[in-house]
């Protein structure tokens, strides 16, 4: 029999795990200082830009958030914990 891939059969607890992982690297991943002087976060990819206070005069106007590249980090990560989880199992199977 044929498996077919089903976009919408994720495991909700491991995509929220990678969510929070995906947050959380910014606090635990050194970041990349841009040729402006900003600050660009985010791993693999850079979701979270910090541009310098003085290009803006509104304050919010500083900040700039990818939301399709965070997304992509997301389900990286949540690709990854998958196949980790595949290879434990693995392992411990063949015990």
């Amino acid at each position: 029999m044929e498996k077919k891939l089903n976009i919408f059969n994720l495991n909700l607890k491991r995509l929220n795990l990678s969510a929070w992982l995906t947050v959380l690297s910014l606090y635990v991943l050194p970041y990349k200082v841009a040729e402006d002087g900003g600050k660009l976060f985010g791993y693999p990819f850079t979701y979270l830009q910090f541009h310098s206070w003085t290009d803006t005069k509104i304050p919010l106007m500083f900040l700039g958030v990818q939301v399709a590249i965070f997304a992509i980090d997301i389900l990286i990560i949540y690709f990854v914990l998958t196949g980790l989880e595949k290879i434990f199992m693995k392992r411990k199977n063949a015990n």
